[in-house]
């Protein structure tokens, strides 16, 4: 299979490159995604993934700090994202909300599809996007399938 051309990567995003966790000192370029792990150190019985690096030393200083106005969700934290591609629907930003005697609920449900897999759902589509991949498949119970197929940005999708 040929690759397509690295896509430029997203002012926004720090990612610099992939690299093994079977050995962090083999690095890869950023594109295109690894996804089938480490091709130099996986053997037949062991896939080592690779990881995305990133540039931590230009992560923004404030980056962590609660501020009026600041985009939510995947906007606010896309320094350390892979390159976002894909369109959002808003997903991510999602409140911790107190239920008393120090216990906290991720509330998911202001998610666009009320469910947790939006987050990576707009980060893989955006890796298929940036990979040149003509459409995504996704097994869904539901919600998850009807996100994929609203973020396939021009690209076949399935859900099953």
């Amino acid at each position: 299979m040929t690759s397509p051309a690295s896509p430029r990567t997203s002012p926004a995003s720090l990612a610099t490159g992939q690299r093994s966790l079977g050995d962090p000192s083999i690095r890869f370029p950023l594109w295109p995604p690894l996804t089938g792990g480490c091709p130099v150190t996986s053997t037949d019985s062991v896939s080592y993934p690779v990881e995305v690096d990133y540039a931590y030393d230009k992560v923004p200083a404030d980056l962590f700090t609660a501020a009026p106005g600041r985009p939510r969700g995947h906007e606010r934290w896309a320094p350390l994202l892979p390159p976002l591609r894909a369109p959002g629907l808003g997903e991510g930003g999602t409140p911790l909300v107190p239920l008393g005697d120090g216990l906290w609920i991720k509330d998911e449900s202001r998610n666009p599809t009320w469910s947790h897999k939006d987050r990576i759902n707009r980060v893989t589509v955006s890796a298929a996007v940036g990979a040149g991949a003509e459409g995504v498949v996704v097994a869904s119970s539901g919600n998850h399938g009807a996100r994929r197929r609203r973020t396939r940005r021009g690209r076949g999708c399935g859900a099953w």
